[in-house]
């Protein structure tokens, strides 16, 4: 991988001030983890570095307490006290303490007021773009990276290939309004015109989709009209819709080859910073599949579980792994007989080099995690359940004063342990990190003129958003929320949401402008439809019959099409759509009067090349 890497344009800390231009869902404590719930809420805080901080050598000098702390008596079993003390919480379901795994040799830990981890893994790869984008970079180049020609012609022959033999079942049909009575194979033209109107449906949210092709006056938008017919999209996005290569494909099967192959685009195009966030990333689905999840500190309670690895400086999704229980695709080289949470970081770290940060939530912290990243040179930090086995047991039963900070350091030196108390909270927060040292730090945040807390908590909360990041930029405009009855298709449409998403910070990071989510998918999807006008074939542009039931698609470029065009004269002048540049503005009075937006064009050339050519 490295002979391909390109020198790294610009730091992580100018990645993330261009994807990320202000501070938001900032909480007003500082505390940000809430013990008695499954899932983190954590201090987004963007402004700060998050870069780790090692001690040198003669920094590390500790001072310990008297008697070393012990660690975990032989008394308890899969971490679970069996003498006085507080119970395991029942919703701690995390798979990293197996009952058939043998108990851990007992770890000491000693309190310290001073030191440091000793680790040092080097990261050496080069982070940035790889893919060939520059300033003149526009949305559908982005696009067009990740979702390749190989990808969408995989995905027109799938849906081709599926729609023939359903015809074949179904014919002949019994009613000539059946979907499969007239039902001609979908072209080029007609896929790229799917992808730009699922594409505007997430932007352009109405309660069904025959609502985008409603003729009331308030909701009338000619531009479905002019990309289909109703009919004609209905039965390739309800009926005839298929990514899989197989038409007999079952569970999995469905969706994951396309998923994985768009994955593979998604490295390639870019590799990321040191510190890497992992996380669930849900999809809602409310029907019935053998592996929907409930959590109801989750957004959707119902939901399809996806881990996901992302980027911290960009939220640029790396690796994701759909959880189908037992058949889930863990990497084959995983252990059969570890937990899920090293399963699950074995499979999604595969493909990137050493010396990475994780930032995890507690639902993966285990003390044979961490040992397991140690030995494969990644640095960890994350949350931690006090219920874990082979952490200081006094994390328990520990009682402390508001802002005051207790730490613990594993006798390797290999792994630093806090528990710290904010200002108003009611729970310390307990976190572990093989990437830290003992210090306090003070940062100014919104609400308050400073705060101080632990170094590497507050490193924590720096980076452990990308994950979330992803999660809340693809659920703004995503068709994926509409309700389905096929589960795969939920994933299917999250996917290219997610292409999307990276697509918008690839173009970001490749212009190095701040483009608004909006904006870019709107751009986006003007560029679909102008390269769908392109390949149009004669047929298409023909129409159909006069006869044949529905409305008339047009071709969906306006000023190609046979409208009376017509020079006219206006009394201020503005920039020609066709030869005026940012560099070299040509101002002109002319206009087309027959076009819907007014074109202003000059009269030689530019207005026969304006409704003649394609102009991208």
């Amino acid at each position: 991988m490295a002979d391909r890497l390109r020198p790294v344009r610009f730091s992580a800390d100018k990645a993330r001030e261009l994807v990320f231009s202000r501070l938001e869902n900032e909480s007003d404590s500082e505390s940000d983890v809430d013990l008695d719930s499954e899932s983190e809420s954590v201090d987004l805080d963007l402004d700060n570095e998050s870069s780790r901080s090692v001690s040198s050598d003669e920094d590390r000098g500790r001072s310990r307490s008297s008697s070393p702390v012990a660690g975990p008596s032989s008394g308890k079993r899969n971490g679970t006290a069996t003498g006085p003390g507080p119970k395991r919480h029942k919703n701690d379901r995390s798979s990293s303490n197996s009952r058939s795994k043998p108990q851990q040799p007992n770890q000491l830990w000693s309190e310290v007021t001073a030191g440091s981890t000793t680790n040092n893994f080097r990261f050496s790869a080069q982070s940035g773009l790889l893919a060939d984008l520059d300033a003149t970079a526009t949305p559908l180049s982005c696009f067009r990276t990740l979702f390749t020609d190989q990808v969408f012609n995989q995905l027109l022959e799938s849906v081709n290939s599926f729609a023939q033999q359903k015809c074949q079942q179904n014919l002949p049909s019994p009613h000539p309004r059946s979907v499969y009575y007239e039902w001609k194979p979908i072209t080029e033209a007609e896929m790229w015109k799917f992808l730009a109107v699922t594409t505007q449906m997430g932007i352009d949210q109405k309660p069904a989709i025959r609502d985008y092709w409603s003729t009331n006056p308030p909701d009338y938008i000619p531009w479905y009209h002019q990309m289909f017919q109703r009919p004609r999209f209905e039965a390739i996005y309800h009926t005839m819709l298929h990514c899989s290569d197989d038409n007999n494909a079952v569970s999995k099967e469905k969706v994951e080859p396309f998923v994985e192959v768009l994955l593979k685009n998604y490295r390639e195009a870019f590799y990321p910073f040191q510190d890497l966030s992992l996380d669930e990333m849900v999809i809602g689905w409310q029907g019935r599949w053998a592996y929907k999840q409930f959590n109801a500190a989750k957004p959707k309670k119902y939901h399809i579980k996806v881990f996901g690895l992302c980027d911290s400086t960009t939220s640029y999704v790396l690796n994701l792994l759909t959880y189908y229980g037992k058949e889930t695709s863990y990497n084959p080289e995983c252990d059969a007989d570890s937990g899920q949470a090293k399963k699950v970081f074995h499979t999604l770290l595969a493909p990137f080099e050493k010396g990475h940060h994780i930032f995890a939530d507690r639902y993966y912290t285990s003390y044979e995690l961490l040992e397991y990243l140690c030995e494969n040179k990644y640095y960890f930090t994350g949350t931690l359940n006090v219920q874990r086995r082979n952490f200081p047991p006094e994390l328990k039963q520990q009682k402390l004063d508001h802002m005051q900070a207790k730490w613990y350091l594993s006798e390797g030196e290999k792994i630093l342990c806090v528990s710290w108390k904010d200002k108003k909270a009611k729970k310390p927060c307990v976190a572990v990190s093989t990437s830290a040292s003992v210090e306090m730090v003070t940062k100014p945040t919104k609400k308050r003129a400073e705060s101080t807390k632990p170094g590497f908590i507050h490193q924590y909360n720096s980076a452990m958003n990308g994950c979330d990041r992803a999660d809340q930029g693809v659920g703004y405009y995503g068709i994926f929320n509409r309700k389905s009855r096929k589960w795969w298709k939920k994933i299917f449409h999250w996917i290219v949401e997610i292409t999307q998403h990276n697509s918008h910070i690839l173009h970001i990071l490749a212009t190095e402008k701040k483009t608004p989510r909006a904006s870019f998918k709107r751009r986006l999807v003007a560029e679909m439809t102008e390269l769908a006008s392109q390949k149009l074939t004669e047929a298409e542009k023909a129409g159909p019959k006069k006869n044949a039931a529905g409305r008339k698609a047009a071709n969906p470029i306006e000023r190609l099409t046979g409208n009376k065009h017509l020079v006219a004269l206006s009394d201020k002048d503005r920039n020609c759509v066709v030869c005026s540049t940012p560099a070299q503005r040509r101002r002109t009075k002319y206009y087309c009067s027959g076009c819907t937006n007014k074109p202003y064009l000059h009269a030689k050339g530019c207005f026969e090349q304006y409704h003649s050519q394609h102009l991208i």
